[in-house]
């Protein structure tokens, strides 16, 4: 890979970065909506839990 390329990954990879961002948001400001911000931190504490258990994932941690 050359620097061109590798710039343009990098920056490819920025932009996907951005849109799961989004994504993320109007999925809490959704959740926000429903349950309250107490729903927000119990939903998001729990996936961050789950995240950090990823060695022992079998690719099934969403959800």
């Amino acid at each position: 890979m050359n620097a061109d390329q590798a710039i343009t990954a990098m920056r490819q990879r920025a932009a996907n970065l951005d849109i799961e961002r989004a994504r993320l948001a109007g999925a809490m400001r959704a959740i926000r909506d429903m349950g309250g911000m107490d729903a927000v931190r119990a939903m998001t504490k729990a996936e961050i839990e789950k995240l950090t258990q990823s060695a022992n994932d079998n690719g099934e941690w969403i959800g």
